[in-house]
């Protein structure tokens, strides 16, 4: 710990990351253009005015209708908002926008996010997402929209394997290649893509994306939205070998890049702390396995669902039910002055202040425990959690202290968490 400005400052990184992906079309016109500008800008009246001409001017422009929607939201218009993002969910299914627009659907009304992802067509789900790749649905630039990700022919994908990690902040640390130059990662279920900074391309020896930015990433700092380029690399982890594959590549990201859901999209996986290890098993096996992902522990599992490639469950703090992030990618429970907001809880005046880094640099973050947290079968008393003073999380973020202490397999067949005390 240090001391910063009189005010008790901890240093190294309490969030990994959390990503927003919002992928600009590459056909961008003025007004879009003026609108995106304004709306960083926080000019949300005007913003709206530019966005609505956008959607005039071209009807299939998806992220214009997003960023039209969050206009209305920042402005108050929360019906309104919430109109416009359930016309992107259903009018663009499988795209950015739409997983966008469900994530601040469920910031509104999480039932209405749940109503809305079962009823929208065609929207990548966790059976669906092999299933998008075999149609062949790969980002091409221009106007069309990037994947999550997808397996390509050529990729290496073993039955099962197990990966060694090393932990840094809490967060589990990999030795990743990157067009077989080595780079150390970070394994994050709570980023939806593989994320490298431009910063990591030119330490790799690789070339940095050019030109105009294919769209933006948002996240935890104060550096507000990120620049981003989709590219494509080799990527290797242990035996595992995505081929051709798809990754953003963010202007500047601080700490170590991310190896986000699409990496390990293909498997369902154990994570075993005591002995630093991920045992990843391929999804369509029909035996074998991890040992942890029996029946005899299905009183330890936790069931979730899929926000895009998010990982969300149900939890409670101090006895209010809230859902969260299932996120590897941080070390901690952080939340966002609105999530505190709706568990009726205020920032005690005794709270420690610390630094919280995340994809957009660093914000302050005030720490105080709650009386309880609880998901599944943990249950942690006079735990400490964040709140991340600027942030834009649909949900909050249920790091690594909440389960560090517990062995844990994520099916995403059968979407459970099974967990094991060791």
């Amino acid at each position: 710990m240090r001391k910063k400005s009189g005010v008790v400052v901890k240093t190294g990184v309490f969030l990994a990351a959390f990503v927003l992906q919002a992928i600009l079309p590459g056909y961008a016109d003025d007004a879009y253009t003026a609108g995106v500008k304004l709306l960083t800008a926080k000019n949300f009246n005007a913003a709206c005015q530019s966005f609505q001409s956008a959607v005039k001017q071209d009807p299939k422009n998806s992220m214009a209708y997003y960023y039209l929607g969050l206009s209305r939201h920042y402005m108050g218009d929360r019906n309104g908002a919430m109109s416009i993002y359930r016309q992107v969910v259903k009018g663009f299914p499988g795209t950015v926008a739409a997983n966008q627009a469900l994530s601040a659907i469920a910031t509104l009304d999480p039932s209405a996010a749940a109503a809305a992802q079962q009823g929208r067509s065609g929207y990548p789900s966790a059976s669906s997402g092999s299933s998008n790749a075999s149609q062949g649905r790969q980002w091409q630039g221009g106007g069309q929209e990037a994947p999550y990700g997808r397996s390509a022919a050529n990729d290496l994908i073993p039955d099962e394997t197990r990966v060694y990690f090393t932990k840094e902040s809490n967060c589990f640390v990999f030795d990743v290649t990157v067009n077989n130059r080595p780079i150390k990662m970070l394994f994050d279920t709570g980023a939806e893509s593989t994320v490298l900074g431009r910063n990591h391309m030119k330490e790799l020896g690789l070339p940095v994306p050019t030109g105009k930015a294919h769209g933006e990433a948002h996240g935890v700092g104060e550096g507000g939205a990120q620049k981003v380029w989709m590219s494509k690399a080799d990527v290797s982890l242990s035996n595992i070998t995505r081929k051709n594959f798809p990754i953003m590549v963010q202007e500047y990201m601080p700490g170590m890049p991310l190896l986000g859901q699409t990496f390990f999209q293909d498997f369902k996986y154990t994570v075993d702390n005591a002995a630093h290890c991920i045992h990843f098993v391929k999804r369509s096996r029909d035996s074998g396995g991890s040992i942890y992902a029996s029946l005899n522990n299905d009183k330890n599992a936790v069931p979730f669902r899929r926000m895009g490639n998010e990982i969300v469950v149900d939890t409670e703090v101090n006895g209010k039910k809230i859902p969260m992030f299932f996120d590897t990618g941080a070390s901690g429970v952080a939340l966002s002055p609105e999530h505190l907001r709706q568990l009726g809880l205020e920032i005690p005046d005794d709270a420690t202040t610390s630094m919280s880094q995340g994809i957009a640099g660093d914000t302050l973050c005030k720490m105080f425990p709650v009386s309880s947290l609880k998901v599944g079968p943990i249950e942690k008393r006079n735990f400490e959690i964040g709140v991340v003073m600027q942030s834009n999380m649909p949900y909050p973020l249920l790091g690594q202290t909440a389960y560090s202490d517990y062995q844990y397999t994520i099916d995403y067949n059968k979407k459970l968490i099974y967990f094991v005390r060791r």
